[in-house]
């Protein structure tokens, strides 16, 4: 259309033209607003990362830094802690802008300390020179930290680690090389070699066996005749030459074999020779039995039947083999104790009532019957009776009826020849008189009227039973022609006669069978008088009158100077005569009175009495040592002399006898003049020896407290005599088990005594000595002392040395014998010791008192012995604690441990408190001991065996040293002596290291210890979180609440126990378990 705008365009224009100016201006108000808050200012500081935002801009910054522009710094020590991300291993975590250091424990290298020092690598291989590198835990930052294990014969010097510095094997207090016998021991750099074993001895010089020369051709001894060869440690010897040689004993020749010493041949024994043969003939004397040779080839036929009867009612005959009982008429058995009943054939006639006796009967018979069978019509007055028993009466019914005036009745009653008779009275009743002038009742010992009166009653009182010394008695009653009375009743009965007897009293009378009436036949009586020694025995005849014969083979009285029928004899008699008086040379004597069956006599009556013997010869010894002399010694003895000596200690003690001197007249059989020692206190106790000439006996010890000696002189020649010194025996060779004891214990030991014992046990076993009780003289041990020596004399190895009232400690030898020596002085005596021995196995058991050893079972690593019983005793000193740990197990095994185990007891001995008993193959775990002593018993049966254990202890300081480390997944700990209560002055600390990225759970079951929460000042267990002293602490409890279950962040827990000096209680046991990870409470 042309021309102008249309107004309304115009308009719009202008408008649009508005509009569009006000949106550029808001554009660039938009512009510059948005070049304000963009990130071309660069506002992100320390590295952060800018992103544009509308109106606006963000920050992305760095893992240390942060805020809106990255300028506020991340504390990392706080963010990391117990992640990976952070400091390991303990160390300290320092923050700074930006980063952290971590301060690492002198151990661990690293950014984050987890590299650890390896000491032994970095440091090269010869770190040690000669011995293994354990790299330890370094204690210092920067400065390596290392363990050297030497090889054998090296060791490092102080301030240097390294194995550089040669052992001198040779000044160990254990030598290496043999010592019994000894061997040089030669060191060299990093060794030592051993000598040879000396001449009598085989090995290699570490150890040396005996040879035993006695196997090769004797050893050197003769071999005809054939001598002992004996061997001993290191050399032999050969024995004497046999009887009937003399010589060395490497060579013999014969000589008279029974010249000496009655050529081996029993002392009562007769020795002849015999040709062609290194033995003598030997016989036994009459009596004796056996095959003649030596001490024990004779002896006596069981003297049973003498001192103790077995035949009750018989004759006892001794045999060989025992005895045979002849039994008495009337019994029988075995023994002769079974009366025989002889009224079972009714003997009684005539209405007469049997009554059994002994070997016979008794018949009573009816009023109008008598006799021993009631045959025989009742004689009014007298008779002749018989039999083994019987009765009679006058008149028939005494008591009812009474006797006739003017009477005279006369009875005879006989019995067996060998028999005497016995009479009672059970009623009597005649006139009675003085003197019994009127009525009577007179009795003679025999047949007849002239035989001896033994009695003439009357009156009312019943005479007393009466024996007669014959086979028959006479009686006679009379009455005169006034009172009469109701007249009596004799019984009898036959009884074997009884004669002789043991004298002791030092005077006495002894007389014969019915004297002072007629001996009778048939007897054979026996007495033994025995009085103290140093007294004689003289006897005095008031009458002798027997059978006479020149030969004295009827009838007899023979008296010996001694009690053996060997003695000599005093007198035989066999006449009417007035003998001067006897003397014994001895306390002894032994009478014998024979009688025949035909010719009697009066018999006889001696008065004894005693009388001091000559100074020095013989008595009674009962003093812990004395002299014994013979007369006159040193000068010469008087001829026809007989000195005893008896040597009495106390029960339970022995004799011990050494004669010093000795010169008697010399005879092969010792027949003159000699000494004779019996094991007793009688002469008839056993002989030990029988000696003269100038050789002096070996000594002599009893086997009882009681030596009985005898010297004999005879009537030619005399020389100086003996002397002997006694005393109490002490001291002995002892094997096996058994018990010794200081003489005289429990009394008071004698002064000035040396008592040496020596224990030997069979090869492979050493000796135990455990003391019963000890109290000996106390101070330094150089008055009175007991001393123990590992071996067989008194240069052997000093065990200790003891005196005081403390029992030693027990004692046990490193080989099979041990020596032990009493020595007392002349002042203080205490009551002595008693100590019982036994033998181990070699290498079982010991008393260990080092602070560290080593424990193994016998044979360790091979197979251990059935039928162990070993028991270690370990003691430290006062103050610490044992730590056994065992480094191998290997028993058999059983579910309860019956078989073959170990036990383990806290203190001296199995009465402890016993810790545990362990078998099969799991090791057991490390034991603390609750004291300074613990004691191990390993006991194995007769079947399975292994190779047994291996463990070694060491002494820790009670104060500090205790606790313990634990790396196990789960387990147990205790505070010391748990359940018993702990020690005071205890501080312990318990670690546990689990598997890495574990947590450890820990919870107390029992828990109890003095104080009271929140402060436990006094006792406590305190709980931290880490494996250090320093890590974080969760917690200090006491009293007896307790501890709350604990869940650990890291791997590890530190756990203190610390007890004050004062007051304890039971303690605690906790558990716990490492094997879960992302636990928390």
């Amino acid at each position: 259309h042309g021309g102008a705008i249309p107004p309304e365009i115009s308009n719009n224009l202008k408008q649009l033209n508005t509009k569009v100016t006000t949106l550029g201006n808001q554009v660039t108000e938009l512009q510059q607003t948005v070049q304000t808050v963009s990130c071309s200012s660069d506002p992100c500081q320390n590295g952060g990362t800018c992103l544009n935002l509308l109106n606006s801009y963000h920050c992305l910054c760095p893992s240390s830094w942060a805020g809106a522009n990255c300028a506020s710094d991340v504390n990392e020590c706080q963010t990391f802690e117990g992640t990976l991300q952070g400091c390991q291993n303990g160390a300290t975590c320092v923050n700074s802008p930006g980063t952290f250091i971590c301060q690492c424990s002198p151990e661990w290298s690293g950014n984050l300390c987890t590299v650890r020092y390896d000491d032994c690598r970095n440091g090269g291989q010869d770190l040690c020179v000669h011995g293994l590198c354990i790299d330890s835990d370094r204690v210092v930052s920067g400065q390596p930290k290392y363990q050297c294990i030497c090889e054998s014969g090296w060791e490092a010097p102080a301030g240097n680690p390294a194995c550089v510095s040669d052992v001198d094997e040779c000044n160990l207090p254990t030598k290496p090389c043999s010592s019994n016998p000894p061997v040089p021991c030669y060191n060299t750099q990093g060794s030592f070699y051993c000598g040879a074993c000396p001449a009598g001895w085989q090995g290699n010089g570490y150890s040396c066996q005996d040879v035993d020369e006695c196997l090769t051709n004797n050893g050197g001894c003769s071999t005809t005749p054939m001598v002992q060869c004996m061997n001993t440690m290191g050399s032999f010897h050969c024995g004497p030459c046999p009887p009937g040689y003399e010589g060395d004993g490497r060579t013999c020749t014969q000589s008279n074999i029974c010249s000496s010493n009655n050529g081996g041949c029993h002392p009562l024994a007769i020795c002849s020779s015999n040709p062609g043969s290194a033995f003598p003939l030997c016989t036994c004397p009459q009596g004796y039995t056996g095959n003649g040779y030596g001490p024990s080839g004779c002896t006596q036929i069981s003297n049973i039947c003498e001192t103790n009867n077995p035949c009750v009612n018989g004759h006892c005959t001794s045999t060989t083999s025992g005895y045979i009982c002849n039994c008495n008429p009337g019994w029988q058995g075995i023994h002769c104790d079974q009366n025989i009943n002889e009224c079972l054939s009714n003997p009684c006639q005539n209405g007469g009532t049997c009554t059994d006796s002994v070997n016979g009967f008794t018949c009573t018979c009816t009023a109008q019957w008598t006799g021993p069978f009631c045959q025989t019509q009742q004689q009014e007055c007298g008779g002749q009776l018989t039999g083994p028993a019987g009765s009679f009466s006058y008149p028939n019914n005494p008591g009812h009826d009474e006797y006739d005036h003017l009477v005279s009745c006369t009875w005879v009653v006989r019995t067996d020849p060998n028999k005497v008779l016995r009479i009672t009275f059970p009623f009597f009743h005649l006139e009675s008189s003085n003197n019994c002038n009127f009525d009577f009742l007179q009795i003679h010992d025999g047949d007849n009227p002239s035989a001896y009166i033994l009695g003439k009653y009357c009156g009312q009182n019943n005479p007393q039973e009466l024996y007669s010394s014959h086979n028959s008695l006479y009686f006679w009653f009379r009455s005169d022609h006034s009172i009469n009375a109701g007249g009596f009743t004799i019984v009898w009965e036959s009884k074997d006669p009884v004669c002789g007897g043991d004298l002791t009293a030092s005077y006495g009378n002894i007389n014969s069978p019915g004297y002072p009436g007629n001996y009778p036949p048939g007897r054979d009586c026996y007495w033994t008088l025995s009085v103290d020694p140093g007294l004689l025995i003289t006897f005095a005849f008031g009458t002798l009158s027997l059978e006479q014969h020149p030969d004295c083979n009827y009838d007899f009285l023979e008296i010996r100077d001694g009690l053996l029928l060997e003695d000599p004899v005093l007198g035989k008699y066999c006449n009417t005569a007035s003998p001067p008086p006897l003397q014994t040379t001895g306390p002894t004597a032994w009478i014998h009175f024979h009688s025949d069956f035909t010719v009697s006599d009066r018999g006889f009556h001696i008065t004894y009495t005693t009388s001091p013997s000559d100074p020095g010869c013989g008595g009674t010894f009962t003093d812990s040592e004395g002299i014994l002399i013979s007369p006159n010694w040193p000068n010469d003895y008087a001829h026809n002399r007989q000195c005893f000596y008896l040597i009495t200690l106390p029960p339970g003690e022995q004799v011990a006898l050494n004669f010093t001197n000795m010169d008697l007249e010399n005879h092969s059989d010792c027949s003159f003049d000699y000494v004779e020692v019996r094991d007793g206190r009688m002469e008839t106790d056993l002989l030990i020896g029988k000696y003269c000439g100038s050789t002096l006996p070996a000594p002599i010890r009893s086997s009882s407290n009681s030596l009985w000696i005898r010297f004999k002189s005879d009537s030619s020649v005399s020389r100086a005599g003996f002397r002997a010194a006694y005393s109490i025996a002490c001291g002995g060779i002892l094997s096996g088990t058994g018990v010794f004891r200081s003489p005289y214990h429990p009394n008071p030991y004698p002064y000035n005594k040396v008592c040496e014992w020596v224990i030997n046990q069979q090869e492979g076993y050493v000796v135990t000595l455990n003391f019963l009780s000890f109290d000996v003289e106390g101070g330094s041990c150089s008055f009175d002392f007991v001393e123990v020596r590992d071996g067989p004399s008194p240069s052997s190895t000093l065990l200790g040395k003891f005196c005081g009232d403390q029992i030693p400690p027990r004692l046990q030898s490193t080989q099979e014998s041990m020596y032990i020596q009493f020595s007392t002085d002349s002042s203080v005596n205490n009551h002595g010791f008693e100590a019982a021995y036994d033998s181990a196995i070699e290498g079982c058991g010991d008393t260990l008192t080092s602070p560290s050893g080593t424990i193994t079972s016998p044979g360790h690593p091979t197979n251990y012995p059935h039928g162990a019983n070993c028991t270690w005793y370990i003691s430290v000193l006062p103050g610490n604690l044992i730590r056994l740990v065992f480094d191998s197990f290997n028993l058999e095994y059983h579910a309860n441990c019956n078989y073959d185990y170990l036990e383990v007891y806290d203190g001296t001995g199995t009465t402890g408190n016993k810790t545990g008993r362990y078998c099969g193959r799991s090791v057991p775990p490390s034991i603390t001991s609750a004291d300074n002593q613990m004691t191990l018993l390993f006991v194995t049966d007769s079947s399975l065996s292994g190779e047994g254990f291996s463990a070694s202890y060491v002494s820790i300081n009670a104060s500090t040293d205790c606790g313990e480390s634990f790396s196990s997944p789960t387990g147990t700990f205790t505070s010391p002596s748990y359940p018993n209560n702990y020690p005071n002055s205890r501080d312990c600390t318990y670690k546990i290291i689990v598997q890495l990225n574990m947590q450890i759970m820990l919870n107390f079951t029992s828990f109890e210890l003095e104080g009271t929460p929140p402060f436990c000042s006094f006792d406590f267990v305190e709980i931290r979180d880490g494996g250090y002293e320093t890590s974080p602490l969760i917690g200090k409890f006491c009293g007896s609440q307790r501890p709350p279950v604990v869940v650990s962040h890291s791997n590890r827990l530190w756990i203190r126990f610390h007890s004050d000096p004062s007051i304890t209680s039971h303690g605690f046991i906790a558990h716990w378990d490492g094997t879960q990870t992302g636990m928390c409470l």
